[in-house]
């Protein structure tokens, strides 16, 4: 038992002591779209990947904007806020990724098109 116990730590600090977990884990259909969202959080940010799957041959191709925000703090005045663009193919799956600046345990995330609109808040289900 002291031996898994040694190697366990072993292995932590050989791997890294800084905190890296997925929190954020969302399915959604989107304009035609099943869109897997999910972003993983380490020292000072937090990287966001979105996989898509077209459910056929109309679903939305073309751009993506997407906003992405921590919750606001009241009355500070500031409102951080990321802005992002992808584009979707004709390819049946894809995969994007990008880094937020933010490190927080929720996000406000909108995902738009030039018609649809999703509006999600993303929470840390670890902390």
């Amino acid at each position: 038992m002291k031996k898994i116990i040694l190697i366990f730590c072993l292995g932590f600090l050989f791997c890294g002591c800084t905190p890296i977990w997925t929190p954020y884990n969302i399915q959604r259909n989107f304009a035609g779209n099943n869109i897997n969202i999910n972003g993983t959080i380490s020292e000072d940010n937090t990287t966001i990947t979105i996989k898509k799957v077209s459910q056929n041959k109309n679903s939305y191709t073309g751009a993506i904007d997407i906003g992405i925000s921590p919750p606001v703090q009241e009355m500070t005045g500031q409102f951080p806020i990321f802005n992002h663009r992808i584009i979707f193919t004709t390819e049946k799956e894809e995969d994007f990724s990008f880094i937020v600046p933010f490190n927080t345990p929720k996000l406000l995330i909108v995902i738009q098109t030039e018609t649809d609109t999703l509006k999600l808040r993303l929470s840390n289900k670890i902390l």
